[in-house]
């Protein structure tokens, strides 16, 4: 919720943004420094490039010739998954279907759920520029929002969960992370899968977009 953050790309939709240079990390991700804006990406927000290891495992077929080689570093490069950070937390308030309050032992904490979108639980100016950009209107979200944010509370709100990275935070200052549950499913893709949220995959790609896209286990 009200957020432009997590890894703004034009990856998906092709173009400037996903051919722009600089060093990307073994990942296959690295943030944007320069002409951020002109790209369409928010500066210093993590991006990845995918369709870049794909043209290097291409060429590096193409010179070796061990095709066998080159598709297990394909296998490797595409929608890679992090080593995981991990943090025990306890969630003291749900603000809505993908932002939690929680205590952890650094502290308090404003958590941004990473990968996905629930809509809003109350009138506001992000999804009034929703509805201004041919998305849901508030009238649309606001019920489906409130019923997020309910399964939310009955989900994790007063429960100890597990964040998962690979962490950051996004412009407003709250971490991105995943959330495990206690008894081992994943916050987001339940949420996804069940239909109360979004894969946010389309607009800011992350490392679990393809698992979260699947309609099925």
């Amino acid at each position: 919720m009200r957020w432009e953050i997590l890894v703004p790309v034009a990856l998906l939709l092709g173009g400037t943004a996903s051919a722009h240079p600089g060093t990307l990390g073994r990942d296959g991700c690295h943030a944007c420094r320069h002409n951020c804006e002109k790209l369409g990406l928010v500066a210093g927000a993590r991006h990845c490039h995918p369709e870049r290891n794909e043209q290097s495992m291409t060429a590096a077929t193409a010179a070796t010739g061990h095709k066998g080689s080159a598709d297990k570093a394909e296998t490797r490069n595409v929608a890679p998954e992090p080593v995981q950070e991990r943090i025990a937390a306890f969630v003291v308030r749900v603000t809505d279907g993908d932002t939690f309050v929680v205590k952890t032992s650094e502290g308090e904490d404003k958590i941004r759920i990473l990968g996905i979108d629930c809509p809003e639980s109350s009138h506001n100016a992000k999804c009034e520029r929703d509805g201004k950009q041919g998305r849901p209107s508030c009238d649309a979200q606001v019920p489906r929002g409130v019923d997020a944010k309910r399964v939310a509370q009955n989900l994790v709100e007063g429960k100890s969960v597990t964040l998962e990275g690979p962490f950051s935070r996004d412009p407003f200052g709250r971490r991105l992370a995943y959330v495990r549950l206690a008894d081992g499913r994943d916050y987001g893709l339940l949420m996804v899968r069940e239909g109360r949220c979004e894969d946010f995959g389309w607009k800011y790609p992350h490392p679990r977009s393809a698992a979260y896209r699947s309609p099925t286990p």
